[in-house]
């Protein structure tokens, strides 16, 4: 026994020790940059070619498709990604058993869900009177396979982040990233707005063929066996259903302000402006986006054990590279805005005010999904949602009052909403690393 608690001890230096956390860090973040570069870049070049293809109207359709498949993706993952993630980087090395049954459980229950999600869909669609919805039947068909997929990928890589496989995850990314642009190419030439739609529903079940391969061989490695039929944990379930509650409000208040730019006069012109410049916007966020996935599994297990030394500067190197990172190229696309948006084609120059928006939303956005990200990682699901549930109605209230009639009011609402989200997410990160310390 006193052998087995040394090793364990020397095992515990050797990962938590600070300089091991710094290794970790910057090892991780450079390959969850790279498999995000990847993948944020070939779904931007993928956008730019349908808009080409296709024109303002019909990208503007598919934003709103893109929109609902999110909703409903979220809606039936109920939270499953990032409490995969939180646990197996909790239990990975000190119980593989219960590890393997959390995977198993999470894909078997989001490939279910999904499967009512699409039912659900199916079932209401006839009867649904949206008129950015009308007359795209076939494309909401094609949708179904694409929600199935990208459900299915997004706890696959939960799970690969939480057995920190960053590598694993980065070499799966750069192979979508390289089949993406093709794919939508010739399903949009032979297709239209339905083969664009099929395509990249292709491109996701590729994905999750590949992604799963190398999780059950990293799982092998580690002696995790998945077990695709076991019982819920009630601890992870309660977590569970605070991330859904979270992400739910972020989709589900995407999907509504969407809605209201579609119904609004030339609203299907606006909402495609809205998406081209939130493309650039998403694409500024991708490296606070693999900050969280890399943070996230390691102030967990950090915070398992007990070092808050090691939390601290875990959250202290996150948030200062993502702030000055995300600024910097939000000072490039600034800059660049009416080239960037131009290079969408012809009517699209009219939003290079919005995209200059967007590069503004971004630098707070970074901050924000970095900051819950600490806070999700230290165990406080309660505290994240509140402050998620203000952000969201601070996002609806301002809609509501207008600020959904066009493109650059609905981008001004986003960035008022992110202003005061951080300064709030800021504050509270700060209390409980300080609560947690003493």
């Amino acid at each position: 026994m006193a052998a087995v608690a040394g090793l364990a001890s020397s095992l515990q230096d050797l990962f938590l020790s600070p300089e091991s956390v710094r290794t970790r860090l910057a090892r991780n973040l450079l390959w969850s940059v790279a498999g995000s570069a990847s993948s944020q870049g070939s779904s931007l070049l993928a956008a730019l070619v349908i808009a080409r293809m296709l024109g303002v109207t019909r990208f503007g359709q598919l934003a709103i498709i893109q929109a609902t498949v999110l909703l409903l993706g979220t809606l039936g993952e109920m939270g499953f990604t990032l409490t995969t993630t939180k646990f197996v980087s909790r239990w990975r090395v000190t119980d593989p058993e219960r590890t393997g049954r959390l995977m198993g459980w999470s894909l078997s229950v989001t490939a279910i869900s999904a499967l009512l999600m699409i039912g659900l869909l199916a079932g209401v669609e006839p009867y649904l009177r949206i008129s950015s919805l009308a007359g795209l039947s076939k494309e909401m068909k094609a949708g179904y396979v694409l929600l199935l997929f990208e459900m299915l990928n997004r706890v696959q890589f939960g799970a690969l982040a939480g057995l920190e496989a960053f590598g694993a995850a980065a070499r799966v990314h750069l192979s979508r990233g390289l089949l993406m642009p093709l794919s939508v190419w010739l399903g949009t030439w032979f297709g239209g707005l339905v083969g664009a739609i099929l395509a990249m529903a292709f491109v996701s079940l590729v994905t999750f063929a590949m992604a799963h391969w190398v999780l059950r061989n990293r799982c092998t490695t580690l002696s995790i066996p998945i077990r695709y039929r076991s019982a819920f944990d009630p601890e992870v379930l309660f977590t569970s259903m605070a991330l859904w509650i979270s992400t739910l409000l972020a989709a589900g208040s995407t999907w509504v302000v969407t809605l209201l730019l579609s119904r609004q006069p030339s609203g299907l012109s606006e909402l495609g402006l809205y998406h081209a410049a939130d493309r650039w916007k998403t694409a500024l966020l991708f490296l606070p986006n693999m900050l969280f996935q890399v943070t996230l599994p390691m102030l967990s297990h950090s915070q398992a054990a007990g070092d808050y030394r090691a939390c601290g500067g875990i959250v202290s190197a996150a948030l200062a590279s993502t702030a000055g990172v995300t600024s910097v190229a939000a000072i490039v696309v600034f800059g660049l805005s009416r080239v960037l948006m131009s290079s969408y084609g012809p009517g699209f120059a009219e939003g290079t005010s919005v995209l200059s928006l967007a590069a503004l939303v971004a630098v707070l956005g970074a901050v924000y999904t970095v900051g819950s990200g600490v806070l999700w990682a230290i165990g406080r699901p309660t505290l994240m949602l509140r402050i998620d549930f203000l952000k969201t109605l601070l996002l609806l209230g301002l809609c509501w009052f207008g600020y959904a009639t066009s493109a650059w009011n609905l981008m001004l609402a986003s960035l008022l909403t992110f202003s005061a989200g951080s300064v709030v997410i800021l504050l509270a990160v700060r209390r409980q690393l300080t609560m947690q310390k003493g």
